[in-house]
Protein backbone atom coordinates (compact mmCIF):
# COMPACT_ATOMS: atom_id res chain seq x y z
CA UNK A 1 0.00 0.00 0.00
CA UNK A 2 2.78 2.20 0.72
CA UNK A 3 3.95 1.78 -2.98
CA UNK A 4 0.70 2.93 -4.42
CA UNK A 5 0.67 6.18 -1.91
CA UNK A 6 4.00 6.84 -3.21
CA UNK A 7 2.69 6.35 -7.12
CA UNK A 8 0.04 8.84 -5.96
CA UNK A 9 1.80 11.50 -4.57
CA UNK A 10 4.49 11.39 -7.61
CA UNK A 11 1.74 11.16 -10.15
CA UNK A 12 -0.37 14.58 -8.50
CA UNK A 13 3.02 16.54 -8.26
CA UNK A 14 4.89 15.71 -11.32
CA UNK A 15 1.51 15.79 -13.69
CA UNK A 16 1.16 18.78 -15.84
CA UNK A 17 -1.18 21.18 -14.01
CA UNK A 18 -3.47 21.08 -17.11
CA UNK A 19 -4.75 17.39 -15.59
CA UNK A 20 -6.27 18.68 -12.57
CA UNK A 21 -7.92 21.92 -14.52
CA UNK A 22 -12.18 20.17 -14.00
CA UNK A 23 -10.74 20.06 -9.72
CA UNK A 24 -10.11 24.01 -9.70
CA UNK A 25 -13.86 24.14 -9.15
CA UNK A 26 -13.39 21.94 -6.05
CA UNK A 27 -11.27 23.98 -4.42
CA UNK A 28 -12.91 24.95 -1.08
CA UNK A 29 -10.85 27.65 -0.18
CA UNK A 30 -7.56 29.69 -0.61
CA UNK A 31 -4.87 27.22 0.21
CA UNK A 32 -6.52 24.24 -0.75
CA UNK A 33 -3.56 22.52 -1.60
CA UNK A 34 -1.94 22.59 1.04
CA UNK A 35 -4.59 20.46 3.05
CA UNK A 36 -4.29 18.02 0.48
CA UNK A 37 0.17 17.90 0.69
CA UNK A 38 -0.97 17.42 4.27
CA UNK A 39 -3.39 14.64 3.93
CA UNK A 40 -1.69 12.95 1.30
CA UNK A 41 1.81 12.92 3.65
CA UNK A 42 -0.59 12.06 7.07
CA UNK A 43 -1.76 9.12 4.73
CA UNK A 44 1.63 7.87 3.53
CA UNK A 45 3.10 8.25 7.25
CA UNK A 46 0.19 6.14 8.64
CA UNK A 47 0.22 3.54 5.73
CA UNK A 48 3.89 3.05 6.36
CA UNK A 49 3.20 2.57 10.42
CA UNK A 50 0.76 0.21 9.82
CA UNK A 51 2.49 -1.70 7.35
CA UNK A 52 5.54 -2.10 9.73
CA UNK A 53 3.06 -3.59 12.65
CA UNK A 54 4.00 -0.76 15.20
CA UNK A 55 0.55 -0.90 16.33
CA UNK A 56 0.58 -4.42 17.51
CA UNK A 57 4.31 -4.15 18.65
CA UNK A 58 6.03 -1.44 20.69
CA UNK A 59 8.94 -0.32 18.24
CA UNK A 60 9.20 3.08 17.70
CA UNK A 61 12.80 3.23 17.01
CA UNK A 62 12.74 0.92 14.48
CA UNK A 63 10.54 3.11 12.41
CA UNK A 64 12.77 6.08 12.23
CA UNK A 65 13.64 5.35 8.77
CA UNK A 66 10.59 4.32 7.02
CA UNK A 67 7.65 5.97 9.26
CA UNK A 68 9.39 9.79 9.32
CA UNK A 69 12.17 10.36 7.28
CA UNK A 70 11.08 8.63 4.17
CA UNK A 71 7.84 10.87 3.74
CA UNK A 72 9.69 13.96 4.88
CA UNK A 73 12.52 13.75 2.51
CA UNK A 74 10.32 12.43 -0.58
CA UNK A 75 8.51 15.78 0.35
CA UNK A 76 11.90 17.89 0.44
CA UNK A 77 12.80 16.10 -2.87
CA UNK A 78 9.40 15.82 -4.94
CA UNK A 79 9.21 20.13 -4.69
CA UNK A 80 12.97 20.42 -5.35
CA UNK A 81 12.36 18.27 -8.52
CA UNK A 82 9.17 20.27 -9.32
CA UNK A 83 11.21 23.63 -9.54
CA UNK A 84 14.16 22.04 -11.41
CA UNK A 85 12.56 19.20 -13.74
CA UNK A 86 8.67 20.11 -14.34
CA UNK A 87 8.11 23.10 -15.49
CA UNK A 88 5.23 24.67 -14.98
CA UNK A 89 5.19 22.93 -11.80
CA UNK A 90 7.27 24.68 -8.82
CA UNK A 91 8.35 24.80 -5.55
CA UNK A 92 6.95 25.47 -2.53
CA UNK A 93 8.24 26.01 1.08
CA UNK A 94 5.11 25.57 2.79
CA UNK A 95 3.86 22.97 0.12
CA UNK A 96 6.58 21.10 2.09
CA UNK A 97 5.70 22.26 5.40
CA UNK A 98 2.57 20.71 5.20
CA UNK A 99 3.98 17.10 4.34
CA UNK A 100 6.18 17.64 7.56
CA UNK A 101 3.07 18.37 9.14
CA UNK A 102 1.47 15.75 8.17
CA UNK A 103 3.95 13.01 9.21
CA UNK A 104 4.48 14.70 12.25
CA UNK A 105 0.61 14.68 13.05
CA UNK A 106 0.83 10.70 12.29
CA UNK A 107 3.66 10.65 14.92
CA UNK A 108 1.80 12.80 17.83
CA UNK A 109 -1.11 10.19 17.46
CA UNK A 110 0.69 7.66 17.70
CA UNK A 111 2.73 8.77 20.61
CA UNK A 112 -0.58 9.90 21.95
CA UNK A 113 -2.25 5.90 21.45
CA UNK A 114 1.16 4.52 23.23
CA UNK A 115 0.71 6.31 26.41
CA UNK A 116 -3.34 5.94 26.21
CA UNK A 117 -2.52 2.03 25.52
CA UNK A 118 0.23 1.54 28.42
CA UNK A 119 -2.18 3.54 30.83
CA UNK A 120 -4.72 1.22 29.92
CA UNK A 121 -2.11 -1.65 30.22
CA UNK A 122 -1.72 -0.95 33.74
Amino acid sequence: MSVLMTGLILYLSFAPPSNFDQFKEISFFEGFDKLVHFVLYFSLAAVLMFESGVFKENRLNCLLVPGLLYPVVLGGLVELCQKYFFAPRSAEFFDWFFDISGVVTVWLIFIVYRKIKSACAK
